[in-house]
């Protein structure tokens, strides 16, 4: 099928009208660059990618155009002013804006790829960082657990009380209150074997769902594996995200390609 119908070249020009007066043009929102990997600007990336979707640019073939002229004409789409590409003859203005089109489909796929990856490893590193701040905080409380185990050390290993003397003894030195108190912030210390700090990455959860869902629903994956339990989690997460309201993750959930630290966290 001819890529440039009137009716392609009617919305390839309607790109380059301005939507309202005093509004840039859909072109100029389409070149417009992410300033950063957040929330905000994975969905602006993700919007441009549906766009481009919806209008069927992933379709186009394009390959009878040499890849260097096609980088040519997709340049000038991304440089050149609206104005220079009003008066360009339709014979050059329409395959500059479906080169710069496909390209930019390309284009804002990779990039909301990596947006995505920086922004968790951001919520990631954040993660670190609060577990390493709040344990700097609890240096002082975790030298006074210490004392309080030296403490009840020193009486459990006394050969001089007797065995049913030791609880007594015990809450002596350290009022049971105190003890209580200890073993209930030291809940809030003690990390697993193998920290991952998931716990502190899962409060930002509510974040991550700002996007994460659109992000897995706009771009397609595929897998070179059959059967890859990731693309099965992927699907199922489609499903979660679409029902209403959003059921629970099922306890079969495939779960093969997540590492141990985070599998406690994953249902």
């Amino acid at each position: 099928m001819p890529i440039l119908t009137p009716s392609r070249c009617r919305w390839l020009d309607a790109l380059l009208d301005p939507e309202a007066e005093g509004a840039r043009t859909r072109l100029a929102w389409l070149r417009a660059p992410a300033t950063a990997a957040n929330a905000q600007q994975i969905l602006m990336v993700l919007e441009k990618i549906a766009f481009l979707h919806d209008n069927g640019v992933m379709e186009w073939d394009v390959s009878i155009l040499n890849p260097n002229r096609l980088n040519l004409l997709a340049q000038l789409g991304r440089t050149a002013n609206n104005q220079s590409l009003q008066r360009y003859v339709k014979k050059r203005r329409y395959p500059v804006l479906v080169a710069f089109l496909k390209q930019a489909l390309h284009t804002l796929t990779d990039e909301v790829v990596e947006m995505y990856d920086q922004c968790l490893w951001a919520c990631y590193t954040d993660a670190k960082r609060e577990l390493k701040d709040l344990q700097q905080r609890a240096a002082r409380t975790v030298n006074e657990k210490l004392h309080l185990l030296r403490t009840l050390g020193e009486i459990l290993l006394n050969p001089d009380i007797d065995d049913a003397k030791v609880r007594e003894n015990s809450f002596r030195r350290v009022p049971e209150a105190t003890l209580h108190a200890a073993l209930t912030e030291m809940e809030h210390l003690i990390r697993p074997k193998n920290d991952a700090y998931v716990d502190f990455f899962g409060k930002r959860y509510s974040y991550i769902r700002q996007f994460a869902p659109t992000f897995l629903s706009r771009l397609a994956f595929h897998s070179y594996h059959d059967s890859d339990p990731l693309l099965q989690a992927i699907a199922l997460l489609h499903g979660l995200d679409a029902s209403k309201p959003r059921q629970r993750i099922p306890d079969k959930a495939p779960l093969r390609f997540v590492p141990d630290p985070w599998r406690a966290y994953s249902i």
